[in-house]
């Protein structure tokens, strides 16, 4: 006897009644798919068997066991474009943070010209990445390795041209380096260019030494390499950019334009070295905002010696700064170099003097 629901055939078979049991057996089926076997249940209980199998003409079933291939859109393209761009560096966004929350100086290289172009400098943005809420062991070592991590991605972004290092000359030593981004740079560059006391000859010298600094990544640069780099780039150029002078008179022009300072190396250094003359990247007016930034930690250590308890709130101390740069800036500065240190109490931040330098 068979009975037929749905999608399934019931088949039953009724004879003498057995007391033995039997145990489920298989029977395999071809499936429709075609290549894969379908184990299809058979069940003996006594005298009564019961065999089920699937209905193939049911649309349900087939569209399960062959699912069609979904078809490819616009949208999955976009999708690798979109992961194949590349994400802005930490040390890019931090510089921009920084800018955004007034803690950068603020380098003015004109009198004439009003826009203001903002620096930070290399402490404040290493500080800012690899600051942590304790000072236990483990916070220490991990510190340590995003100092590493800080140094090996900044000196990428400098090889690649998106940042450019300057030593400010003046302060406390080599920790005290600006971070200009190169389109800042740049700009100050063509506004010495710009200027109607440069000839025309001297612009071209600047249009060399545009077109070659980015490939020297460092604060300072050997007389020789910038003498080689610049010349190939002059035989490249045609013969309306040609620069005829001498490449004597390149290096005296970019130091009388304040765009390169001589570096004074220290008696101890070989002979040999000390011929090899090489020159600190700077700009115009630099030297003055590294005045103002010295002018300012002085006056905020000297404020928080005369507090209470050598600690000022914060808030006001940014607000009363005076004769430097901004406060956020002179504040971020003090916290960067570890002459202060934060406390954070129920009445908000307080800056606290660890160690005096002046």
């Amino acid at each position: 006897m068979s009975y037929k629901r749905g999608g399934a055939t019931l088949n039953i078979s009724i004879g003498k009644r057995k007391r033995t049991r039997t145990p489920i057996t298989t029977k395999s089926t071809t499936n429709p798919c075609g290549n894969v076997p379908k184990e299809t249940p058979s069940i003996l209980c006594g005298d009564i068997k019961l065999t089920t199998t699937r209905d193939v003409s049911s649309p349900s079933k087939s569209s399960a066991c062959c699912p069609k291939p979904i078809p490819k859109t616009d949208d999955d393209d976009e999708f690798k474009n979109d992961v194949s761009l590349e994400l802005p560096s930490d040390i890019i966004i931090a510089i921009r943070s920084l800018k955004q929350n007034y803690s950068a100086a603020t380098y003015n290289d004109s009198d004439q010209h009003s826009d203001h172009i903002t620096f930070v400098l290399r402490t404040m943005v290493n500080f800012t990445l690899s600051t942590f809420s304790n000072d236990s062991k483990a916070n220490q070592i991990a510190s340590a390795m995003a100092s590493t991590g800080f140094d090996v991605e900044l000196k990428r972004l400098c090889s690649s041209g998106e940042l450019r290092l300057i030593q400010l000359q003046g302060l406390n030593g080599e920790e005290d380096e600006a971070i200009f981004e190169m389109q800042d740079y740049w700009k100050v560059v063509s506004n010495v260019r710009m200027q109607q006391t440069v000839s025309s000859s001297d612009q071209r010298v600047i249009d060399l030494f545009l077109q070659c600094v980015k490939k020297f990544p460092q604060t300072f640069v050997l007389e020789q390499e910038l003498l080689k780099e610049m010349a190939r780039e002059n035989r490249k150029s045609t013969s309306d950019k040609y620069v005829i002078q001498k490449e004597d008179a390149w290096i005296n022009c970019l130091i009388s334009q304040q765009l390169l300072l001589p570096r004074r190396l220290n008696t101890s250094i070989s002979q040999s070295a000390r011929e090899c003359r090489s020159y600190w990247f700077t700009l115009p007016k630099l030297g003055y905002c590294a005045s103002l930034i010295k002018e300012g930690r002085r006056r905020m250590i000297n404020k928080l010696k005369r507090a209470a308890y050598k600690e000022v709130k914060r808030s006001s101390l940014e607000v009363s700064a005076r004769g430097g740069m901004s406060g956020p800036f002179h504040v971020r500065d003090l916290l960067a170099r570890g002459v202060a240190k934060v406390n954070n109490t129920a009445n908000g931040q307080f800056i606290k003097l660890q160690r005096e330098e002046y």
